[in-house]
C-alpha cells in the first residue's frame, strides 16, 4: 500500500508541475498577434493559405484537395488578376517557419488574410473541421466557396 501511495503522490506532483510549466512554455512559442480588427468594403487583396503537418491524414488531404479545387475552378479570375492568392504550406518545413509563426498555425488549418490599406486581417477558418469533407466533398466545397466569396466581398 505504501508503494501505491508514493506513486500517487509522485503522479500528482508531476501533474501539478506540468500544469504550472506548460502555459508559460506555450506563451513563449506564440508571440505574433493576429489582427482581428474589422474593416468595411472588399479587401484590396485576399490571401488564402492552407497549412498542414508533415504527416497527413485523410481529412487533411481532403481539405487541401477541396480548397485547391474551389480556388482554381471558382476563383481563377481573381487568381489571375492577383486579387486572390492561394498557397499551401507544410508547417514542418523550416522555410515556412516565419509564416507559421505569423499565422500561429498548428496542424491542418485554413486561413484567410484580407488585406485592406496594407493591414492584415487574418481569420482562422476553424469551421472546416465540422464541414464533413470526407463524407460530403461537394458540401465542403460549397462552404469553402461561400467563405471565400464572403471574404472577397468584405463580409468576414
Amino acid at each position: 500500500m505504501a508503494k501505491i501511495k508514493k506513486i500517487r503522490i509522485f503522479s500528482l506532483s508531476l501533474l501539478i508541475l506540468l500544469v504550472s510549466v506548460i502555459p508559460a512554455a506555450c506563451s513563449n512559442v506564440i508571440t505574433s498577434t493576429i489582427t482581428t480588427s474589422v474593416f468595411t468594403g472588399p479587401p484590396d487583396k485576399l490571401e488564402v493559405l492552407y497549412f498542414h503537418s508533415p504527416t497527413r491524414c485523410g481529412s487533411c488531404l481532403c481539405f487541401e484537395d477541396g480548397i485547391t479545387s474551389v480556388v482554381n475552378n471558382d476563383f481563377s479570375g481573381e487568381l489571375n488578376s492577383g486579387k486572390l492568392t492561394y498557397n499551401v504550406y507544410d508547417i514542418g518545413e523550416s522555410k515556412n517557419a516565419e509564416l507559421v509563426k505569423k499565422y500561429q498555425a498548428v496542424g491542418s488549418a485554413l486561413y484567410l488574410n484580407s488585406i485592406k490599406d496594407g493591414v492584415d486581417h487574418i481569420v482562422n477558418v476553424q469551421e472546416i473541421w465540422s464541414w464533413n469533407c470526407i463524407i460530403d466533398p461537394p458540401g465542403f466545397e460549397t462552404k469553402i466557396k461561400d467563405t471565400i466569396t464572403d471574404a472577397l466581398a468584405g463580409k468576414q
